[in-house]
């Protein structure tokens, strides 16, 4: 059997395609921009096309010539901020770069739907001690905040 390895840019423009057409598809993490919910090589996230979107969602996304996976942090009128959970840098897309959402991942043989409520919680308190820590830096760091 042979094998074929694509370019970035090359899979997820059949990627695209595929969900351009109502298809369910999926892919291992590549990254360690959203950890420690999505673990590079180790979680498969499954996506498809999506109507609305709304905060936290983990969508696919174009920005500035990339495709990344991240989770919306803020949504204003059409824009959308975007953000990996182990990231501190953000990105802003309108809702015309979204691509797609993830409606489930696979991770240590576990299904888990990243809207449930238990989840939902978790990333939330996540979120939270990411921002506070944030904060603290600053302030040790004698910076205004």
């Amino acid at each position: 059997m042979s094998s074929h390895l694509f370019e970035n840019k090359e899979f997820f423009k059949e990627l695209t395609t595929m969900i351009k057409d109502n298809q369910v598809v999926s892919f291992p993490v590549k990254g360690t921009s959203m950890l420690p919910f999505l673990k590079n090589g180790l979680t498969e996230v499954f996506l498809q096309k999506s109507i609305g979107y709304k905060k936290l969602d983990i969508c696919l996304f174009e920005y500035k010539g990339k495709t990344l996976l991240h989770r919306i942090i803020k949504i204003h009128n059409n824009q959308y901020t975007f953000q990996g959970d182990h990231s501190y840098s953000s990105e802003v897309v309108d809702e015309s770069n979204i691509i797609a959402k993830v409606n489930y991942y696979i991770t240590s043989n576990k299904t888990i739907q990243p809207n449930n409520r238990w989840i939902t919680l978790k990333v939330r308190l996540f979120l939270l001690f990411k921002q506070i820590k944030r904060i603290a830096r600053r302030i040790l760091k004698g910076k205004r905040i």
